[in-house]
C-alpha cells in the first residue's frame, strides 16, 4: 500500500519494512501474535475489499473489537485516501446506520465486507483523514474531523511528554477508536512500533494475568479498572512489569490513587484530554490526585490557557479541523466547555463546564458549584448535581467516598447560601459508568429523578447504589 505521503502513517510503513518480523500486536483472546508484516498483509487484504480510489474522499463508518481486524480496517481506509469513521464495538447496526445517514458516510464496515451506502457521497478536500464520534457531555453523538497531521501531532505530543519507548507493550482495552485509545495506544504503534497487547475480557484476574503473562510495561486505564483491580486484591507481583499506569476518562481519586500506590508500589499518572483536542495535561510524578484540586501540566505541544469567564481553551496541532486557526504554523485553538484555573503548583485544577448552569426558582445555579463544593470535604471522591421538578424544581445531589453525609452538609453549608443547598444528599458506593469508564450520567440522573418522584422508591434506592 502506498501510504508514504501521509504524516501517520508513514512511519509505520517504515516499521514495516524496516522489522517485518517484529510483534505489532497480542491478542490474548486468540492467543496469536501478529507481526509488523502480518498487520500490514491483513491490511493489504482488507483494501482489496474496497473500491479503488477517486476523486471522491469518501467517510466509511467501520464497528471491530480491539484487534489486528481493526488496525488492517483503519490502514485499509486510509489507503484509499478516505475519511475512516470508527464506532465503538457496542453500536448496533441500526445505530451505525442511522449516524452513516447523519454525516453522509458512503460505507458501513460492519463485518467481513463493506456495505455501499451512497455512491455520490463524498468531498474533494483531502483534509480529513478519520471523523471522532463522541457522544458529549449531553449523550447526542457529535462528530469531529481530523486530519493526519493532527492525529500524528497527538501521538507525538503523548509519546514526548510520557516518555513512551518503541519498546514498551501497551495493555490495550480502551476502545482503539476512542480518542484516548487512538493517542495513547494506535499511534504509539504507528509511530514508533510499541507492541499493543489487547485484553480478552475486562475482569481484575484477568486483566492482572495477561499483563503479567504479555509482560506489559504501559497501561492506559480508567479509575473504574483500577478500582476493580484494586477491590480484587490481586497481587503486587501480577502488575510488576509495568512501569507506567495512566489513569484517564474520569476524575482520578487521591483515595483511590494512595491505596494503588500502597498496594502495588505504582503511582496513577493523571492524564487529561478531549475528543476535540486531544491530549491536553499530564501529571509526570503521579501526586496530583492524591494532592488533589490539580490533574497535570500541559502536554510537550499543548498550550493551555483559561478564558475571562473561566473555560479552558486548548492550542495545538492537534487540535480538531474545526478549531480556530492561529498564527502558530498548524496550530489550532479549540475552548471547551471545562471551567478551569492554575493551582499554585502550575497544574491544571477543573471546577466543573459552563453548561451546567439552570435557573431555578428564577435564580442562576451552576450545578458544577455545588458538585465542586461537595468535593471539598475531605473523603468525599465524586459528586453529581441535578435539579429536578417533583413537586417543584429543587436540587438533589449523589456522592461517592468515606464521608458521613452529616459532614457533607457542614462543608456545603459553609460554602453555599442556603438557596443554593441540595434538598436531598445520598451517599454511593460507586457511581455507575459507561464502557469507557466514563460516568453513566443518564443511569446516575434516571436514579435520581426516580428517587425525587416517590419516597417510598427512595427508601429502596438508596441502598441498591451503596
Amino acid at each position: 500500500m502506498d501510504t508514504g505521503h501521509k504524516p501517520l502513517l508513514a512511519p509505520w510503513k517504515s516499521l514495516v519494512q524496516a522489522q517485518p518480523t517484529a510483534p505489532a500486536l497480542v491478542d490474548c483472546s486468540t492467543g496469536r501474535t501478529y507481526s509488523r508484516a502480518d498487520v500490514q498483509q491483513l491490511a493489504e487484504e482488507m483494501a482489496a475489499r474496497l473500491p479503488p480510489r477517486s476523486r471522491l474522499h469518501k467517510r466509511v463508518i467501520f464497528r471491530a473489537p480491539n484487534g489486528a481486524p481493526w488496525l488492517a480496517m483503519f490502514l485499509a481506509i486510509r489507503d484509499r485516501g478516505w475519511v475512516a469513521v470508527p464506532v465503538d464495538p457496542a453500536t448496533s447496526d441500526a445505530q451505525a446506520t442511522q449516524l452513516a445517514r447523519a454525516i453522509k458516510a458512503a460505507y458501513l464496515w460492519l463485518g467481513e465486507e463493506p456495505t455501499l451506502l451512497t455512491p455520490r457521497c463524498g468531498s474533494r478536500s483531502t483534509e480529513t483523514a478519520l471523523i471522532k464520534i463522541t457522544s458529549g457531555s449531553t449523550g447526542l453523538p457529535k462528530s469531529f474531523p481530523f486530519s493526519d497531521a493532527a492525529l500524528a501531532a497527538d501521538g507525538h505530543n503523548i509519546i514526548a511528554t510520557m516518555g513512551l519507548r518503541p519498546a514498551d507493550r501497551h495493555y490495550a482495552l480502551i476502545p482503539f477508536g476512542h480518542s484516548y485509545g487512538l493517542g495513547n495506544l494506535v499511534a504509539p504503534l504507528l509511530l514508533q512500533g510499541c507492541t499493543l497487547v489487547c485484553g480478552s475480557v475486562p475482569l481484575p484476574n484477568v486483566i492482572a494475568s495477561e499483563i503479567l503473562a504479555s509482560g506489559a510495561t504501559v497501561f492506559p486505564a480508567v479509575p473504574a479498572i483500577l478500582s476493580g483491580l484494586l477491590r480484587a486484591e490481586v497481587s503486587r507481583e501480577t502488575l510488576a512489569t509495568l512501569r507506567l499506569i495512566i489513569s484517564a476518562g474520569a476524575p482520578l481519586d487521591g483515595t483511590l490513587s494512595k491505596a494503588f500506590e500502597e498496594h502495588f508500589g505504582t503511582k496513577l499518572h493523571n492524564f487529561y484530554g478531549s475528543s476535540e483536542t486531544g491530549g491536553i495535561a499530564y501529571d509526570h510524578t503521579g501526586d496530583s490526585a492524591v494532592r488533589g484540586s490539580g490533574i497535570g501540566t500541559p502536554l510537550n505541544g499543548v498550550t493551555v490557557a483559561i478564558s475571562s469567564k473561566g473555560r479552558v481553551q486548548v492550542t495545538s496541532a492537534a487540535v480538531t479541523n474545526e478549531g480556530k486557526t492561529t498564527g502558530l504554523s498548524d496550530a489550532r485553538r479549540w475552548q471547551l466547555a471545562d471551567r478551569g484555573s492554575w493551582n499554585e503548583r502550575g497544574e491544571i485544577a477543573l471546577l466543573g463546564r459552563t453548561d451546567r448552569t439552570i435557573k431555578l426558582s428564577g435564580r442562576r445555579v451552576d450545578l458544577a458549584e455545588i458538585e465542586h463544593s461537595i468535593r471539598q470535604t475531605p473523603g468525599v471522591s465524586e459528586a453529581y448535581c441535578l435539579a429536578v421538578a417533583t413537586p417543584r424544581e429543587h436540587l438533589i445531589a449523589a456522592y461517592t467516598g468515606d464521608t458521613a453525609e452529616s459532614a457533607v452538609w457542614q462543608k456545603l453549608k459553609l460554602l453555599l447560601p442556603a438557596w443554593k443547598l441540595p434538598k436531598r444528599l445520598i451517599h454511593c458506593d460507586a457511581f455507575p459508568v459507561t464502557a469507557r469508564g466514563k460516568l453513566d450520567r443518564s443511569a446516575l440522573e434516571a436514579r435520581l429523578t426516580a428517587s425525587a418522584e416517590n419516597a417510598d422508591l427512595a427508601k429502596a434506592f438508596v441502598p441498591q447504589l451503596r
